[in-house]
C-alpha cells in the first residue's frame, strides 16, 4: 500500500485477495446453513419413520394379543 498526496494505491496481492475473500465469504455462509437445514430436515424424517414403526409394530402387536384397551393408549 503507498500514499501518495492521500491517495492509496493497493497492490495486485490486495485485490485478489480481497476479491477471493469477497466471493467465498457468501458461499461458505450458505453451504453453512444449507447443511444445518438439511440436518434438521434428515433428524424429522428419521424421526417420522421410527415414530410410523413404532405405531405399526404396536398396532401389529395389539391384533395378535387382542388387547381389550389399545396399548398405544394405556400408558397416557
Amino acid at each position: 500500500m503507498y500514499l501518495r498526496g492521500g491517495n492509496v494505491k493497493l497492490s495486485l496481492r490486495f485485490k485478489v485477495s480481497a476479491l477471493v475473500l469477497l466471493l467465498v465469504t457468501p458461499l461458505f455462509f450458505f453451504l453453512y446453513y444449507t447443511n444445518i437445514y438439511a440436518t434438521n430436515i434428515v433428524r424429522e424424517k428419521v424421526a417420522k419413520s421410527a415414530s410410523d414403526t413404532l405405531t405399526l409394530h404396536l398396532g401389529t402387536l395389539e391384533r395378535v394379543a387382542g388387547a381389550d384397551q389399545p396399548l398405544s393408549t394405556a400408558y397416557r
